[in-house]
């Protein structure tokens, strides 16, 4: 269970601090948890080389919002995130802490001393944040003004690999900004605005009704039954977008692209890469530097100001089944069309 060590008031402001079998967890503002308990860290199997055992650690925290409360920010920097709603009017997290470790009492001392996992309130934005900072803050002078970080080697070689997985429920009433450093993120059954910032990392999307807005650097992207407008930056990755009901815009460097059935309208801005589009029901416009096009199944009867435009450099472009107002720029490749 979580034990209340410490509590500091001040004029604005309220901490609380909770010590959760070696795990950190600090509440910053007037947050309050509601109910907290952890599991027994156990021993788990799975092939690790040399003298490395597994070891997992379960834990789960519920704290409520209150009507002020507009926004969530998750920063996550160790391990897979998945989130979805409930009905209830608080924020539900259940971690699975995952370490690699010689022993089991090793094991808990890195927790303990590099887990970083704290809840902060400020203003009407919550934010959530967890990763493993295995740096040490070093005094490099006397008057003790100036500081230096160290990387822990001993760290990282007797606990090589530790993640803690989070699963997060949420009410619908609150915007949510995922920030993740690497990890995959699965959200699903998903009623409110959602932005993912991600730097590495699969991303599955699943049944999302709110507006969607990905940047995203490497890894691939996944979603399907997307009810509202969806915005995606992504540097390189396959992207498979299925079923969209508003419009949806990609701006993409390089990788695979995979689009199907779009309601409403589509823009793609490629460098590079395969693109393959079929079952649009609206306007499609499609500006690539280099590689294959490939459109199917495209048609717009008894629709005004649905047009597709396509502005090319290099790559074969195939038409199949497509029908339209066909607006089309080739500095080079052939076109196939039937």
């Amino acid at each position: 269970m979580f034990t209340r060590i410490k509590q500091l008031f001040a004029p604005n402001a309220q901490k609380t601090l909770y010590i959760l079998v070696g795990i950190l967890i600090s509440f910053v503002g007037n947050l309050q948890a509601q109910s907290g308990e952890i599991g027994e860290t156990k021993k788990i199997k799975g092939f690790i080389p040399f003298l490395y055992k597994k070891f997992e650690t379960h834990g789960n925290l519920n704290f409520p919002l209150k009507e002020n409360h507009q926004e969530l920010i998750l920063q996550l920097r160790a391990g897979n995130l998945t989130l979805t709603n409930h009905d209830k009017p608080e924020i539900e997290i259940e971690a699975n802490i995952r370490t690699v470790s010689l022993s089991r009492k090793k094991s808990s001392k890195f927790i303990q001393e590099f887990l970083k996992f704290s809840v902060l309130e400020k203003e009407n934005k919550i934010y959530i944040r967890s990763q493993f900072d295995i740096q040490r803050q070093k005094r490099k002078s006397v008057e003790g003004d100036r500081y230096v970080y160290t990387f822990s080697m001993g760290a990282a070689m007797g606990t090589p690999g530790s993640k803690i997985h989070l699963n997060i429920k949420v009410p619908t009433n609150i915007y949510v900004l995922i920030r993740d450093h690497s990890g995959g993120i699965a959200v699903r059954d998903f009623n409110n605005p959602l932005r993912i910032e991600d730097k590495s990392g699969h991303i599955k999307l699943e049944n999302i009704a709110g507006k969607l807005s990905i940047s995203d650097g490497s890894g691939k992207i996944e979603g399907t039954q997307l009810h509202d407008s969806v915005s995606i930056q992504d540097r390189s990755g396959l992207i498979k977008i299925n079923e969209v009901k508003g419009t949806l815009a990609i701006d993409d460097r390089s990788g695979h692209m995979v689009i199907q059935e779009v309601a409403g309208d589509l823009n793609i801005d490629d460098a590079a890469g395969l693109i393959e589009v079929s079952h649009v029901s609206n306007s499609l416009k499609i500006s690539d530097k280099s590689g294959k096009i490939i459109l199917s199944n495209i048609s717009y009867p008894n629709k005004n100001n649905s047009e597709i435009r396509i502005w090319d450099r290099s790559g074969s472009i195939f038409l199949h089944e497509v029908h339209g107002d066909l607006h089309l720029q080739d500095r080079s490749g052939k076109v196939h069309r039937r």
